[in-house]
């Protein structure tokens, strides 16, 4: 069972006069720092655990403390941050041995004034605000530290924050890239109008995570991080994001922190050829009206990170201003953007639903490419670059983004709703895991991620093309009783009623 965490704070009085926030570029200037200038770290070494102190940029003594699995890794790791009144071995004693024995190092230090940084006549609870700023600092540093280790995989950090932890993580993810993926446990924002609270105001901040995937667990009974104050929080956050309520005040059910806790480990145990689908920098987008009677349509084009045009079909309902939920239409082998076209007005935008279609690498307008890997990973990089940007607009609703893809549609849909936590809900259709397909492209290596999120697959049984054993073994993969539709035609083609179901199911899903 996790310990019980102290309070947080007191609730604080906002006071009504408008608070103007500061600019990204003077919030990142204040916490940047000299990466150059020596740590002066000492490690000793006791029983399973390294215990870390280094000087931080204001000349004090931080302590640390850091164990993982034996051999030489690298492994994924945690770093745990601790609440308010707190220590390092808090958290760290509760989660540990488990994170271990699944294969992951953890780390963990005392924030200031806390622990083995207690100074006498000194009270953290009247600090809080500097408290929080300057722990982040040492969180920076420290990371310099942990990234050096061999036994660390450094591209696979995530953090897990409670309480207190919880606003130091949510600056963390705005400000420090090699932080991956974060949970966040009963954190909010009460300073966002405090005068001279702009550096321990989380949600600053927490907007500029994306396209990391943050998981917020929060209370409804909560009087210490108000619900308030944590929708506050919540709210400035971009997608990707995961939002759970749990009927508690703000000690959470030990159940509901690990199962934060299981949502961050599984972002970062993503199988290693994940890495070769990392998100570019987010594209400028050019859409121009087509004509059209049933819906709205209209071209999408941007250049992607290879310096190639690629455009795209998005469609939205005829009517209203939305906001609506966004299903991505992934083509098959040999089609393009425009054979989706009618599914993407009758299954979605007639039904309330936007839909966006891009051409695949080496497809419709697009240069020709045979080869497989290249097509996967150029086609899902793109729709990571466009996403960004495409959710901006008003009429969509970022935190409703759905996915289906056909045939080889279904495997590259598979990878990359795995990766990209926008993605809340998957539909493969006529997909399989194919011997046929480099080992980066096998969606079977990818579909346990997708646990978390409602799964379904449209297959046939006598599909010629991928047989029902090849299906049969993704959907297994997911390891999580997806929902399956099956048809018997003897044909790669899915008839009309059998996509309704899978249709209908989705946009339930979403809706």
């Amino acid at each position: 069972m996790l310990p019980l965490l102290p309070s947080l704070i007191a609730t604080v009085r906002v006071p009504q006069a408008p608070v103007q926030a500061p600019s990204w570029e003077s919030l990142q200037r204040s916490f940047a720092y000299d990466a150059t200038k020596p740590l002066d770290a000492k490690e000793l070494r006791v029983r399973d655990r390294v215990k870390l102190t280094f000087t931080n940029l204001r000349g004090e003594t931080v302590h640390g403390i850091l164990a993982h699995p034996d051999g030489p890794g690298p492994f994924p790791c945690v770093a745990l941050l601790h609440g308010l009144g707190g220590n390092k071995e808090q958290l760290f004693n509760s989660m540990a041995p488990e994170l271990i024995k699944q294969g992951f190092a953890v780390f963990a230090l005392d924030a200031a004034l806390h622990g083995e940084r207690k100074e006498d006549g000194k009270s953290p609870q009247v600090a809080f605000l500097k408290v929080v700023p300057d722990t982040v600092k040492d969180w920076r540093q420290a990371l310099d530290w942990l990234t050096k280790r061999p036994e660390i995989n450094k591209e696979r950090i995530g953090l897990l924050g409670y309480s207190m932890g919880a606003f130091q993580g949510s600056i963390l993810m705005g400000v420090e890239p090699r932080f991956q993926a974060a949970t966040l446990c009963v954190g909010g924002d009460p300073f966002v109008k405090f005068p001279g609270a702009s550096l321990a105001s989380p949600s600053n901040f927490i907007g500029h995570a994306t396209p990391r995937p943050v998981y917020f667990a929060n209370g409804t009974k909560d009087t210490t991080v108000t619900p308030a104050a944590s929708r506050t929080l919540i709210d400035a956050a971009k997608a990707p994001k995961v939002i759970h309520w749990v009927e508690s005040g703000h000690i959470l059910p030990a159940d509901d922190v690990r199962k934060g806790l299981a949502w961050l480990t599984l972002r970062l145990k993503l199988p290693a050829a994940a890495e070769r689908y990392a998100a570019p920098e987010a594209a400028a987008l050019a859409f121009s009206p087509m004509e059209d009677t049933e819906a709205r349509v209209e071209k999408v084009s941007f250049t992607n990170a290879a310096k190639e045009s690629v455009s795209g079909l998005y469609v939205r309902p005829k009517d209203g201003a939305g906001p609506f939920p966004l299903v991505l239409v992934l083509h098959g082998k040999g089609h393009s953007k425009e054979r989706m076209l009618n599914t993407m007005k009758r299954e979605f935008a007639q039904r309330g639903v936007a839909a966006l279609a891009l051409d695949a690498a080496g497809h419709g307008e697009r240069k020709p490419i045979t080869d497989t890997q290249n097509i996967f990973t150029t086609t899902i990089r793109d729709y990571r670059q466009l996403l960004p940007n495409l959710l901006e607009r008003p009429e969509l609703n970022s935190e409703k983004v759905g996915l289906i893809g056909f045939s080889m549609g279904a495997m590259m849909g598979t990878i990359l709703t795995a990766i990209d936590e926008r993605i809340r809900v998957a539909l493969p259709c006529v997909g399989g895991e194919l011997e046929s397909l480099p080992e980066a492209c096998r969606p079977a290596a990818f579909a346990p991620y997708l646990a978390d999120r409602p799964l379904a697959f449209i297959n046939g049984r006598n599909d010629p093309t991928v047989p029902e054993a090849a299906a049969q073994k993704l959907h297994a993969a997911a390891g999580t009783s997806p929902t399956i539709f099956w048809y018997t035609e003897a044909d790669h083609t899915i008839p009309k009623p059998t996509l309704r179901l899978g249709t209908d199911w989705l946009i339930e899903k979403l809706k």
